[in-house]
């Protein structure tokens, strides 16, 4: 059996979510609760979702034509 995780959304190329350009994966029911989350509706459940194994993830992942390859 796989690890499958609640996701959101990936966004490549964002410049918000840190130093430099990055991938973004944005992870539905998030319980840490930063001050300042501009996410708030992965927090209440509002939010849509879908589930993905961490293969998944990396695959779609490996796809983003991001040079630097951070991910935050």
């Amino acid at each position: 059996m796989s690890i499958r995780l609640k996701i959101s959304a990936i966004v490549p190329l964002r410049i918000e979510d840190g130093p430099g350009i990055r991938t973004t994966i944005f992870f539905h029911g998030c319980s840490r609760k930063c001050e300042g989350c501009h996410n708030k509706s992965l927090l209440d459940g509002t939010a849509e979702w879908e589930e993905k194994s961490i293969r998944e993830i990396f695959l779609e992942l490996e796809e983003v034509k991001n040079p630097n390859k951070r991910v935050t």
